[in-house]
């Protein structure tokens, strides 16, 4: 900020100017110029402006007379500021000071803001951070007054290195002169409280809004009495508590709108829309939710057991909500390697509110046979970049078959009793057949005596009986033990020894 120093005869002239008001405001303008970092304040140019209870406003005729007296050099100086009084209330700058401040910064960072309380004689000295938009007050040390004839300054203040200087006067003047003459906002403005008018903001209706789609928010803003600076649109689902937020842009006249990707809606849409105006007051529009045209994924059979010699099937349905009457596709996620899937129909169209029935059909895939076991599947229906989840399960049962001991002795005339153990595995419920190869039929007579009722048991233990005729040569005999169900088939071997005499 600069150095202030302010002529003793202009700091009694701007307090006699407040004091003749009668408690109510006044306001002008200060003449001086710019001494290296110090702001020299020579003269004061009041302003004659229309009241408003205990406020002023400087008019736009008045602004463009007081233009024309500098430009015609009828008045001597630069100006360099504004001033005005808070009768009884203290110097500091009101939200309304602070952005006419701002707009004067605009054209010089050291343009100075002067305020005055009468009643108190306190005298402050304003700039306004850009950035924070935080009032910054001059500090009583960085403050000179001079008297006639003495030097503005009692020495050479501290140099801080600056690229700013203080436009002519005749350039001030002229953008005062064109901002009176537009109509725009008075360059130097008090405006009543009666007369401030705060942004408004009406929310437009949004027609057909799909989940999965792009979604378009829509409002006309009244930009009130200080122009619009941002309108932001704050939105999240029902089910989020964080607020997203982007910048809405005009699109045409008064009316704002921003997109909301369809990345970001996963249900319904609650949101509002903030409105700032240039003096840094905030509007905000009451909460709006929009109740987005969607579905829902229900399954009626989604629980599938598949057989390598077979097809399976899971039925689900498509419900709308709101209204939803648009197309949803399909995927299944999690299939193990071997298996195939369809859906019926591929594409599923929704129409006047009814559900829709979907089949899908799960298939072995060529010669490769999918590895059995327990898989946890994910159903997706899709619309646009929207998805609603269903989860699924699949089996692909097996089984296990094996012989004790494996290798028996026998004599001719004689039984061998094997043991046949059969594991069921991932819900195998299909009925086996069990065949005995390798025997010479003339020689041996296989049975396989199964207890009843044992064969639906997960584990299962059968008697496997090798009747050998008295006629039987003697030596050793292999052979196979082949179960075959649902499309698998499993074999062990076993050896038997027939002998003359008992081991």
């Amino acid at each position: 900020m600069p150095y202030i120093s302010i002529s003793r005869d202009c700091r009694r002239k701007v307090l006699d100017h407040a004091k003749s008001s009668e408690g109510g405001e006044v306001i002008g303008l200060l003449l001086g110029r710019l001494v290296g970092q110090s702001l020299v304040i020579e003269d004061a140019m009041p302003g004659r402006g229309e009241r408003d209870g205990e406020r002023i406003i400087l008019t736009g005729e008045e602004l463009a007379k007081m233009a024309d007296d500098v430009m015609s050099g009828r008045v001597k100086g630069n100006i360099i500021g504004w001033y005005h009084s808070h009768p009884g209330r203290g110097a500091f700058l009101s939200d309304v000071d602070i952005w006419t401040q701002l707009k004067l910064q605009q054209f010089s960072p050291h343009v100075v803001s002067m305020v005055v309380d009468p009643e108190r004689e306190e005298v402050g000295f304003f700039f306004v951070d850009p950035i924070s938009r935080e009032p910054r007050r001059v500090s009583d040390g960085e403050i000179f007054e001079f008297s006639p004839g003495e030097r503005p300054m009692p020495g050479a203040p501290p140099q801080r290195p600056t690229s700013y200087r203080i436009p002519s006067a005749r350039s001030i003047a002229i953008v005062a002169l064109l901002m009176a003459l537009i109509g725009s906002s008075m360059l130097f403005l008090m405006i009543p409280p009666s007369q401030v008018k705060q942004p408004a903001v009406q929310i437009l209706p949004i027609p057909g809004a799909l989940i999965g789609e792009e979604l378009e928010i829509s409002a006309e803003i009244a930009e009130g009495s200080f122009g619009l600076k941002n309108v932001i649109l704050f939105y999240k689902t029902k089910e989020q508590t964080d607020w997203a937020q982007v910048k809405m842009e005009r699109r045409s006249g008064s009316v704002f709108s921003a997109k909301v990707p369809p990345s970001k809606i996963t249900g319904d849409v609650v949101y509002f829309i903030s409105v700032e105006d240039e003096a840094g007051n905030i509007v905000k529009s009451p909460l709006a939710l929009v109740s987005l045209k969607g579905f829902e994924l229900v399954g009626t059979r989604t629980i599938a057991k598949l057989y390598w010699d077979s097809h399976s099937e899971m039925r689900l349905q498509v419900i709308p909500a709101n209204g939803f009457s648009s197309w949803v596709s399909f995927e299944v996620l999690g299939l193990p390697e071997g298996i195939g899937a369809e859906f019926e129909p591929a594409t599923a169209t929704l129409q006047g509110g009814e559900p829709m029935e979907v089949l899908l059909k799960l298939s072995p895939l060529g010669p490769s046979r999918p590895t059995p076991g327990e898989y946890r599947l994910l159903i997706r229906g899709i619309h646009g970049a929207f998805c609603r989840e269903l989860p699924a399960d699949l089996m692909i049962p097996t089984f296990d078959l094996s012989i004790q001991p494996p290798s028996l002795t026998v004599l001719y005339g004689g039984v061998a009793k094997f043991n046949i153990s059969i594991l069921r595995k991932y819900g195998f419920d299909r009925e086996l057949k069990l065949e005995v190869k390798g025997l010479p039929p003339d020689q041996f007579e296989a049975k396989i005596i199964v207890p009843s009722g044992i064969m639906s048991a997960p584990e299962s233990t059968l008697a496997l009986e090798v009747h050998v005729n008295p006629y039987a040569k003697i030596g050793a005999y292999d052979f196979k033990l082949i179960a075959t169900g649902g499309g698998i088939e499993r074999e062990v071997s076993a050896n038997l020894k027939v002998s003359r005499t008992r081991v």
